[in-house]
């Protein structure tokens, strides 16, 4: 992506001043897409100061392409910035407003706009979970998992979305909480499909390794890192979360274990 987008972002802002009608909204369109990428690329690597930059390009871009599901996605990303100042009374209002305005929406692309919906649900319950408030994670996450149900898995607007991404959910906002058996009994139910998508199933590695850890499972949490490693390489390396759990797991080993050294190298601790 770092390669691909200044060339990508050249060519959609020629497009979106030469075209008009259509093929100006859909320049619109790739735009926000261009944009929404860079706010993934840059916050992954800890480059809060240009993801701040493209959140504002994609608000200025996304009700343009006259997709509300793009707007949405603006929230979303938005919501995702004020967890981590833990901002969390803000990050629910972003969430909740996002979902009014997306009611009745669901004209052009319905599968699209629910799965919106279903990912907006599942950020207010980490967010929830982030405050303790397991009531008000559980309603979310049971919201999210009905839609679910509905829509089947659906790879709309960049996102992963379906019964999948739920349980995954289920099984870090477990870990937000604190109840890290709990999250390891979640994750058993969690069949990850061959073709989903590499960064979400890193991550859902990632935060079952954290569960496995505190829960007192140094091997499985070493085996959960090894495959978060195995799919996605780049993203494993530099997430806090991994070097967190790599710290905890050498804070506690009771023999020096040749498999733990080696990742500790890995990822340059």
């Amino acid at each position: 992506m770092v390669r691909d987008l200044p060339g990508l972002i050249d060519e959609s802002v020629q497009a979106v001043h030469t075209a008009s009608g259509e093929e100006q909204r859909q320049a619109y369109e790739c735009l926000a897409g261009a944009f929404r990428c860079v706010f993934t690329v840059a916050w992954n690597f800890g480059y809060v100061d240009l993801a701040t930059v493209a959140l504002d390009r994609l608000a200025w871009t996304a009700p343009r392409a006259d997709e509300p599901g793009l707007v949405a996605m603006h929230a979303y990303l938005r919501a995702q910035t004020t967890m981590s100042s833990a901002r969390y009374d803000i990050g629910m209002r972003v969430i909740d407003g996002a979902l009014r305005d997306l009611d009745g929406q669901s004209a052009r692309r319905p599968a699209g706009i629910k799965a919106m919906q279903g990912v907006m649900h599942l950020r207010a319950a980490v967010i929830a979970g982030r405050r303790k408030d397991q009531d008000h994670a559980d309603a979310r996450l049971a919201r999210a998992r009905a839609l679910a149900q509905e829509t089947g898995e659906v790879p709309d607007y960049g996102v992963t979305w379906g019964p999948t991404n739920v349980g995954v959910h289920a099984v870090a906002i477990a870990s937000e909480l604190n109840e890290f058996g709990r999250a390891v009994e979640l994750a058993e139910d969690v069949r990850i499909p061959r073709d989903w998508t590499r960064s979400r199933a890193g991550h859902h590695w990632m935060d079952l390794a954290r569960a496995h850890t505190w829960a007192g499972h140094p091997a499985q949490a070493l085996d959960c890192l090894q495959r978060a490693r195995r799919a996605a390489p780049q993203q494993t390396r530099y997430h806090p979360t991994v070097r967190e759990t790599v710290l905890a797991l050498k804070r506690h080993e009771r023999t020096r274990s040749g498999r733990l050294a080696q990742y500790v190298e890995w990822i340059g601790l």
